[in-house]
């Protein structure tokens, strides 16, 4: 099986998970997706949240018997012999202004500090004043 991800999908919402299987032990590094929609002229992603505490984003997970650094790396060495050892293009964190974190690899300004992910950059409510779904677009 062959799976396809396209970088309008890809979040930095990552997690590390474990699960216990007869005695042994398996980590799962999962990297959630978020949906892209069109919002009047815009481009734009987030997750899809039923309520706060219910993220029913979708999401890869690479799951491992033994670590997966060695195996996550040679794909990075891939990468980086692919685009032939080219710096990455992204701007420093120190460079940006007070209030602005890097997300999705762009630099945005924080709006709720209480708030991870997608919810950390944006505000959407629905009428009633909450969002369950931003792809509503309301």
């Amino acid at each position: 099986m062959r799976v396809n991800i396209y970088a309008e999908e890809m979040s930095e919402d990552v997690e590390i998970i474990h699960k216990e299987i007869e005695g042994q032990v398996f980590t799962g590094l999962r990297l959630y997706l978020y949906l892209p929609v069109t919002v009047g002229a815009d481009q734009v992603q987030g997750p899809f949240m039923h309520s706060p505490s219910d993220n029913d984003s979708a999401g890869v997970t690479f799951w491992g018997k033994r670590d997966l650094r060695p195996l996550l790396r040679k794909m990075l060495d891939a990468l980086d012999d692919h685009y032939g050892g080219q710096e990455v293009d992204q701007p420093s964190a120190k460079a940006l202004p007070p209030g602005f974190e890097m997300f999705e690899g762009k630099p945005m300004k924080v709006l709720n500090g209480d708030r991870q992910g997608w919810w950390r950059f944006h505000e959407h409510y629905d009428r009633a004043g909450y969002c369950d779904n931003p792809a509503r677009g309301y």
